[in-house]
C-alpha cells in the first residue's frame, strides 16, 4: 500500500525567505519596515535584519490556499477572516476580495472605520468590528450593516441589530 504525502498548512508570512511557503504561484506583496532599497534588502542576512529593519512577504495565493485548507479540514466550521489594521498593512479590501471565492462566513476588523472601508470596496458578507461598541454608535453600525462586539452585560439589551458578545477570559 502506497502512503500519500500529507500536506499541512503553513504561515504565508516569511521573515527569512523570499520563497513562497505554500505553492509557487500568485501575487506577492512585500512590505519592508523601515523602507530600504531592493539591492540592500537582497544582501541582508537574518542577523542584519535587527539593524536594517524587517520585511514581510505574503503570497496572496498562499493566503487563499491556507484558508481553503482550513475550511476543508475543519468539518463544517465557518471562516471569519481577520483583516484588521488594513490586513496588517497588506490591504484589507484586497485580501477580502481574494478570499471571497471561498465564501467565508464574514470578516473581522478592529474599528468601525475599517468596517466601512470594507463596505466601500463592495464586501457584503458580515463584518464584525472587534473593538467593543457603545449603544450610541448603533446608528452607524446599522447604516453600514456592521456587527458590533458588546462587552458589558448592560449593553446586551441596548442593541436591536445583530451583535457578538465579548467574553473576557482573563487571557
Amino acid at each position: 500500500m502506497k502512503s500519500r504525502k500529507q500536506t499541512k498548512p503553513c504561515d504565508s508570512i516569511s521573515a527569512d525567505s523570499a520563497k513562497p511557503l505554500l505553492g509557487s504561484s500568485g501575487t506577492s506583496t512585500t512590505q519592508r519596515f523601515p523602507e530600504s532599497s531592493e539591492s540592500e534588502s537582497e544582501s541582508l542576512g537574518a542577523d542584519d535584519l535587527r539593524t536594517h529593519g524587517a520585511w514581510i512577504e505574503v503570497n496572496l495565493a498562499n493566503v487563499v490556499a491556507n484558508a481553503r485548507f482550513i475550511l476543508n479540514n475543519t468539518s463544517g466550521a465557518k471562516l471569519l477572516a481577520v483583516v484588521k489594521a488594513n490586513a496588517y498593512g497588506l490591504g484589507a479590501g484586497r485580501i477580502a476580495r481574494e478570499l471571497e471565492p471561498l465564501e467565508p462566513w464574514g470578516f473581522a476588523v478592529a474599528t468601525l472605520d475599517e468596517g466601512v472601508e470594507l463596505r466601500d470596496v463592495g464586501i457584503s458578507r458580515p463584518v464584525v468590528v472587534l473593538r467593543p461598541a457603545e449603544p450610541w454608535m448603533e446608528d452607524s453600525y446599522r447604516h453600514h450593516e456592521l456587527r458590533p462586539v458588546v462587552e458589558s452585560k448592560g449593553g446586551l439589551n441596548d442593541w436591536s441589530t445583530p451583535f457578538h458578545v465579548e467574553i473576557d477570559t482573563g487571557m
